[in-house]
């Protein structure tokens, strides 16, 4: 089994990093009216460059493998549950609103579900499916574990994305998630990493080359009706996924250990839970940051994405860091004490 990497822990934090990208760029401007600009052209650059990030995410997941316990389930709600919680005090903070609502504050606690936080909802599927995928891909041999990922590919694709049926159009779903797990579980297994090093620039290659790819596809789509199989910001769109591919497989060539990188990356879900929370996020900072880059010209937009993106990222990172310290780990050392005292031996393979 490879071993966990800064390299990857690094891809991890620039995913996430992208993804902010991408909701700031998604509430700031309509760029769709009005024909081709320099405006449209520089926001679907942004956009094809950043798109493939959530299966990025999905697929480092995948590469280590989920292995389901109820201790890491505990710590992903208590995320969850915190940042929810935020959330929504500064937005009655911020928005002058009356008095907090015992019962909105108490729909907190039901954080994987009153948030709206799709990707955790799909994540938390996967996590569950987790130990029925894992014994099934140690069952598997190469061929078998191949013929797998094209049946996902199957639904995935053909019916996802190209005939826009079932329930999977977009790449939110289940069958999406559980297509790139099977892929990135593919690669921790079969191709030796000697390889990968070998055709590094081929993979910065194939990212770049699908990223162009998609942004043709973006023009294509402003001028001319084009059809679904030509979509191209869906999540599970074939040129988002090899992209993505290509950028676990670019960072895997590299090996190095840093352990601000490691810190750092195991805080990096806080940015999105935060930044997509219900009511600060969408009902205060998207309009607020939102009219202020419109307030800027072409250029200044766009140049100030990424880096208000990591301006974004380092405090919240350091907050969830906080937040660890005061919560997760008593809250999980208390877990441990009555793990340790009340489950036997025999359900702590399952526990």
């Amino acid at each position: 089994m490879k071993t966990r990497n800064s390299n990857i822990e690094l891809l991890r934090i620039i995913s996430m990093m992208m993804i902010m990208v991408l909701h700031f760029l998604g509430h700031s401007k309509n760029v769709w009216e009005g024909g081709l600009s320099a405006d449209m052209l520089i926001w679907n650059m942004n956009e094809s460059l950043c798109i493939s990030a959530t299966a990025i995410f999905v697929l480092i997941s995948g590469y280590f493998g989920i292995r389901f316990t109820f201790r890491k389930l505990l710590s992903l709600y208590l995320q969850c549950f915190i940042w929810g919680l935020v959330g929504y005090l500064l937005y009655a903070l911020c928005a002058n609103t009356p008095p907090v609502k015992l019962s909105t504050l108490f729909g907190r606690v039901f954080a994987f579900t009153h948030n709206k936080w799709w990707f955790v909802n799909t994540y938390l599927e996967l996590i569950f499916l987790a130990p029925l995928l894992n014994a099934a891909i140690e069952y598997f041999n190469k061929k078998q574990h191949f013929y797998f990922i094209m049946l996902f590919a199957c639904v995935t694709l053909y019916m996802g994305y190209c005939r826009e049926t079932g329930e999977d159009t977009w790449g939110t779903s289940l069958s999406h998630f559980l297509w790139l797990y099977m892929i990135a579980r593919y690669i921790n297994k079969y191709i030796d990493l000697s390889l990968i090093r070998r055709y590094r620039w081929w993979w910065l290659c194939g990212f770049i080359n699908m990223s162009v790819i998609t942004f043709g596809l973006a023009i294509l789509e402003a001028k001319y009706a084009v059809p679904c199989c030509l979509r191209p910001y869906p999540y599970c769109s074939p040129w988002t996924t090899i992209a993505a591919i290509c950028a676990l497989l670019f960072a895997l060539s590299f090996t190095f250990k840093n352990k601000v990188v490691n810190w750092f990356a195991s805080s990096s879900l806080s940015c999105y839970l935060f930044q997509e929370s219900i009511y600060f996020g969408w009902l205060i900072m998207y309009p607020s940051i939102g009219a202020w880059l419109l307030s800027l010209s072409v250029f200044g937009h766009y140049a100030i994405l990424f880096p208000l993106a990591v301006g974004f990222m380092i405090p919240v990172m350091l907050v969830d860091k906080l937040w660890s310290v005061v919560l997760y780990k008593p809250v999980l050392m208390i877990y441990d004490k009555l793990y340790e005292k009340y489950v036997p031996q025999t359900l702590r393979n399952i526990f």
